[in-house]
């Protein structure tokens, strides 16, 4: 006993020259990731001596970096700090507290 049997097939050839397209584009990203890489880190050129060279560069850089930022290092920190501690209960406590201690003050210097 024979059965035929018919399969429709629908290719979408806009759909795939894209997904086709965009896996070659990210085989050559990779390949050229991995190129760029293999040839800064190659032993013969990136020596335990460079290690310390880019290590000691890499410190000088950051150090600059802080200390022509470091005012704004503090505030940004401060304010992520204050914004962290604002939802705390205990924070909420103190700040109604030292509050109401406030205007009790304000209220005997009037008097």
């Amino acid at each position: 006993m024979e059965h035929i049997v018919q399969f429709a097939f629908d290719f979408e050839d806009a759909a795939i020259k894209r997904k086709l397209e965009n896996s070659a584009y990210d085989q050559i990203v990779e390949a050229l990731k991995n190129d760029v890489r293999d040839a800064i880190f190659q032993k013969e050129a990136y020596s335990y001596s460079n290690k310390l060279q880019l290590s000691h560069q890499a410190n000088l850089v950051l150090e600059d970096l802080l200390e022509r930022n470091e005012d704004r290092i503090i505030d940004l920190a401060a304010q992520y700090i204050a914004a962290k501690m604002i939802n705390r209960k205990s924070v909420k406590e103190a700040a109604i507290k030292a509050a109401t201690e406030a205007v009790k003050n304000e209220g005997s210097e009037e008097s």
